[in-house]
């Protein structure tokens, strides 16, 4: 943990300097003075042939209207097709989202 001092003007009257503390964490976070934020590592799943016709199936006239589908469409389908069951409903929505951007 450090302890970090910086001077600034004031608006009303610039001739006076106001002393701010803040401390800084390690370990980052949201608290961090660089503002970035620390997220988890995900493992990147390649999508199979299963479950790329799954979601096709089901929300291909989404896909072709260039319009993303809702989250119930997307849970109606990850409900219906077995092969979605590994797949969170924004990874779905992510996956349309790339097939519309391409």
């Amino acid at each position: 943990m450090y302890l970090c001092q910086s001077v600034l003007p004031t608006l009303h009257t610039p001739y006076i300097m106001v002393r701010i503390e803040y401390v800084i964490t390690a370990g980052g976070g949201k608290n961090t003075v660089s503002g970035k934020n620390e997220r988890a590592r995900t493992v990147k799943r390649i999508w199979s042939e299963d479950e790329k016709a799954a979601v096709l199936k089901h929300l291909q006239t989404s896909i072709l209207l260039k319009k993303l589908p809702g989250k119930a469409a997307i849970d109606k389908c990850i409900e219906s097709e077995g092969a979605l069951a590994n797949r969170s409903w924004r990874n779905v929505k992510d996956f349309c989202r790339n097939l519309i951007d391409k």
